[in-house]
């Protein structure tokens, strides 16, 4: 693929931009990508030495990789991790996963939680013969469990 600002130079770069709700796709060369993302250009030169990486399960290169921005295995992530490590951070402000939590999940978590410190609470009171603290956990445990499988 061929960069969209000079027409000449392999892509090795995919930008991509969202301007008013708009997106726009972008696949630049080195020295492009250095002119239009604020890249440094010998940090790009440094990358370019290293697109024959080779991923030693699945063989897709690291060249393969910006191409088509894709993994060909899990092993990928692990090759090409040193390299993929500041684009994530540029991408996401995070080399971490996040992740997302549907809103029902995230309760049955929370349910989950509490229903596990109140069995420990229950078990200390028990343990320590507190018979009506353990009676008043009980009640508030069955209350967790009911609306855990109501859900």
């Amino acid at each position: 693929m061929k960069c969209d600002m000079c027409g000449e130079n392999d892509a090795i770069y995919h930008f991509t931009e969202v301007v008013d709700g708009k997106i726009k796709v972008y696949h630049l060369c080195a020295e492009c990508a250095a002119k239009k993302g604020g890249i440094p250009y010998p940090v790009i030169k440094k990358e370019k030495e290293t697109e024959d990486i080779k991923c030693p399960e699945c063989g897709l290169t690291y060249k393969e990789f910006t191409q088509t921005g894709k993994f060909g295995c899990p092993e990928c992530y692990n090759t090409f991790r040193e390299r993929i490590k500041p684009l994530l951070i540029k991408i996401h402000n995070s080399s971490q996963h996040s992740g997302k939590i549907l809103i029902k999940d995230e309760r049955t978590i929370t349910l989950k939680r509490n229903i596990r410190q109140l069995r420990k609470e229950l078990k200390k009171a028990l343990e320590t013969e507190s018979y009506e603290n353990a009676a008043k956990i009980k009640e508030e445990l069955s209350h967790y469990e009911k609306d855990l499988k109501e859900l």
